[in-house]
């Protein structure tokens, strides 16, 4: 019930998807990274309140593009960040 809160999402590679490979509505002191996921999505909602609500996508508390770089996914292969 209420906002998810407290994700880690690290190391995930998105294959073979349709639309955007990564989807929130609502999340809240969150973090992502080295995630392989070529483009990004939130709802309108999630936009207005991503940094205020402590998210980090990569290092950064600033919404991520819509087609955020992949750089850091290379630091996990091999068994994970």
């Amino acid at each position: 019930e209420g906002t998810p809160q407290g994700t880690y999402a690290a190391c995930n590679a998105s294959v073979g998807h349709q639309g955007n490979a990564f989807n929130a509505g609502s999340v809240a002191g969150s973090t992502f990274e080295g995630n392989d996921f070529d483009s990004f999505g939130v709802s309108d909602n999630l936009a207005t309140y991503w940094s205020d609500a402590g998210n980090v996508w990569d290092g950064s508390s600033e919404l991520p593009s819509p087609t955020p770089s992949t750089v850091t996914y290379a630091e996990c292969a091999g068994g994970g960040g």
